[in-house]
C-alpha cells in the first residue's frame, strides 16, 4: 500500500542523543505501518518540533480513524511498542481518533536524558 507522506520538521532534532533519535524513529516507523495497514488513507503527515525541552514527533493519517474508547483497539502490539519506547524515555504517548476523521498519534520525549 503506497501512502503518500509529507514531513515537517523544524530542524531542532539534532539536539537529541542517538539513542532517542532512533527510538522516535521507531515509533515513526511504527506509526506509518500502522497507517498503511489499518487506515485506509493514501496521505499521512509526519511532524517533529521541539518545545519546552521536549521533542514530539506526530503522526497523522487521513483515513477511517476509530473510536479510542473500544478497548479492542487499543491492544494493538504497534500501539503498545509506541507507547512502551515512550514510556522508558520518560516521555508522553497520546492518541486522537475518531471514526471517519484518521488519526494522529504523538510521542513527545525530553530533549535530555
Amino acid at each position: 500500500i503506497d501512502v503518500e507522506t509529507d514531513l515537517q520538521d523544524d530542524g531542532r532534532s539534532e539536539q537529541l542523543s542517538r539513542e532517542r533519535a532512533l527510538m522516535l524513529y521507531r515509533i515513526a516507523q511504527e506509526g506509518l505501518r500502522n497507517v498503511a495497514r489499518h487506515s485506509g488513507a493514501k496521505r499521512a503527515r509526519i511532524s517533529a518540533r521541539a518545545q519546552n525541552g521536549d521533542i514530539a514527533v506526530s503522526i497523522q493519517d487521513f483515513g477511517h480513524g476509530f473510536e479510542t474508547t473500544d478497548p479492542s483497539r487499543s491492544k494493538g502490539l504497534g500501539l503498545i511498542s509506541m507507547a512502551e519506547r515512550t514510556r522508558l524515555a520518560e516521555g508522553r504517548f497520546e492518541i486522537w481518533s475518531r471514526p471517519g476523521e484518521g488519526t494522529t498519534v504523538r510521542a513527545s520525549v525530553p530533549i535530555k536524558g
